[in-house]
């Protein structure tokens, strides 16, 4: 969720505060070199700078759409002659799934490829029924969070890359309001930090995503999931093989 954002347009502009504490000019350079939570990200005249809510200072190509502004106009947000209907079914099909799938650029039999992605999917759509959270972000997540892994150990800016990805691909291979951009925006971003504290929505997306730890032995923690349907599907692991359980649980 963004809450300010700033377009670099050269070192003789007057910067912001909360950027001039973020950023380093160097000698010679056109850069202006941004601290952020990925480490030192370059920008250029014409990008945009944002702060979000949990403090983390980003860079991107194109403005970003700051949640007071969003609140202000949401009204307007909507446009009146899409039909959000066939937009989101649209969004959901065949034919973007195989998109997903061809971005991965691993092995879809490993650990996070597409059989993960589906057991996301209808972990999420059960969390999501039970909790009311929002079923497009839920689902949209679902099959974007892994797109961007480069390996199957440790990649923490997957996550970071997949938002930047899904950002690239809206209004292109789906569309959503500002407030659920911002929505899926975090939960992808952030997906694999150990955060619990979010909108319902985003823990769906979290907790549908903790929940498969089993396909590679590890029960899920209660104290590492966020909803208490999550929390409650745990009693119904499958303690034997846990690689079974996604798909045998119940979540009532």
């Amino acid at each position: 969720m963004i809450v300010k954002s700033w377009k670099f347009t050269g070192f003789k502009a007057t910067f912001p505060d909360w950027v001039q504490e973020n950023s380093s000019k160097r000698k010679g350079s056109k850069f202006l070199w941004v601290h952020t939570q990925t480490g030192e990200v370059p920008a250029e005249e014409g990008m945009y700078i944002a702060i979000n809510l949990r403090g983390h200072v980003d860079v991107y190509d194109f403005k970003p759409e700051g949640w007071i502004k969003e609140i202000r106009n949401r009204n307007s947000l909507r446009n009146p002659n899409r039909s959000t209907a066939s937009v989101y079914a649209r969004m959901v099909n065949k034919q973007f799934a195989k998109h997903c799938y061809d971005q991965y650029q691993m092995n879809h039999k490993g650990y996070h490829g597409f059989q993960h992605w589906a057991r996301v999917f209808q972990n999420g759509r059960h969390i999501a029924q039970a909790e009311n959270a929002n079923t497009k972000v839920v689902d949209l997540f679902a099959l974007l969070h892994d797109t961007q892994r480069k390996n199957e150990s440790r990649d923490p800016q997957h996550g970071y890359r997949a938002a930047k990805y899904a950002h690239s691909i809206r209004g292109k291979w789906f569309d959503l309001s500002n407030k659920d951009m911002r929505l899926l925006d975090e939960a992808l971003t952030y997906h694999s930090d150990g955060y619990t504290d979010a909108d319902i929505t985003v823990q769906t997306c979290w907790d549908a995503d903790r929940l498969d730890l089993g396909r590679v032995g590890i029960q899920p923690s209660p104290k590492k999931l966020c909803t208490q349907t999550a929390k409650n599907a745990i009693n119904n692991y499958c303690s034997t093989d846990p690689r079974l359980w996604p798909a045998s649980t119940s979540y009532n």
